[in-house]
């Protein structure tokens, strides 16, 4: 019997077959057509959903927390918190039992054992004196350890010159009067209004301090640089003659209430005129 429904089945695995369901007047209330191939397919596919649904709900939901012996995401933070613990209560009994080590060599008379981050280098530097270079790695040592434009060992005078000639502003304010030597104006004159501090553009030692009627009190320093530069125009000055100063030292104020005045900032070198804006942004 079995097996003629089966190979009834088999035969006709395509055949449309038709679901009645009827009444007890035997009137067909609903039916619907099926074969055995769409059955089929249909159950699989009823698998498949159901596999898939349950593998996001355990990948991506804490549902398999609630099942004792799977291992969820709060097992799994517990796991990563416990695994941290452990790794820093074994760095702390390892402390400790050097510690109790250079104890009882102390109660024993002997020097303790100073471990430190120098160790651990020389330890890494034995460790690559091992390792024997090749040729390149030769070559390229040799190079870089030499003069040369990109030796390690070199001399290297231009970054030194580029700080010689990193000049910091005196004061800021609006400049009104600019460098030309022709017209016999060798300094940069700077309109301030208030209360100005007036600071040293770079390291030096003042040469020269005095008053005059015509350019206030004024200050003169050689600078590291070479550069001599000459401070005009300031209400009170706070350095004198002999004095060492560095770079943004306040060198004096200006001060004028309810109006404003001009501040000059002279630059020279191996005793020409600089135009100090070229140098210097005020």
């Amino acid at each position: 019997m079995r097996q003629g429904i089966f190979g009834y089945f088999l035969r006709n695995i395509v055949v449309k077959h038709r679901l009645s369901i009827r009444d007890n007047d035997d009137r067909e209330m609903y039916y619907t057509d099926f074969s055995v191939m769409r059955f089929i397919l249909w159950l699989l596919a009823v698998v498949f959903v159901v596999f898939v649904g349950t593998l996001c709900l355990g990948a991506f939901t804490p549902i398999l927390d609630i099942f004792p012996g799977f291992v969820g995401h709060k097992s799994k933070d517990v796991m990563v918190q416990n695994l941290t613990k452990l790794d820093s209560l074994s760095m702390e009994i390892a402390d400790m039992a050097e510690y109790v080590d250079n104890i009882s060599m102390v109660l024993e008379g002997k020097s303790p054992v100073m471990r430190t981050a120098a160790d651990a280098i020389s330890r890494e530097e034995a460790d690559l004196a091992l390792v024997t270079p090749s040729l390149a790695d030769s070559l390229l040592r040799a190079q870089m350890e030499g003069e040369g434009r990109y030796g390690l060992n070199r001399d290297n005078e231009e970054p030194r010159v580029r700080r010689d000639l990193e000049l910091l502003p005196p004061l800021k304010g609006e400049v009104v009067e600019k460098f030309d030597a022709v017209a016999g104006q060798y300094g940069t004159v700077v309109r301030v209004d208030g209360i100005k501090q007036v600071s040293a553009i770079q390291s030096g030692t003042v040469i020269l301090a005095l008053w005059s009627p015509e350019d206030g009190n004024v200050l003169q320093i050689q600078h590291t640089s070479g550069f001599v530069a000459t401070y005009k125009d300031m209400s009170q000055v706070f350095k004198t003659a002999g004095d060492k100063v560095v770079a943004g030292e306040v060198l004096g104020t200006i001060w004028v209430e309810d109006a404003s005045t001009d501040f000059e900032f002279e630059l020279w070198s191996n005793g020409q005129p600089m135009d100090a804006q070229n140098y210097i942004t005020f």
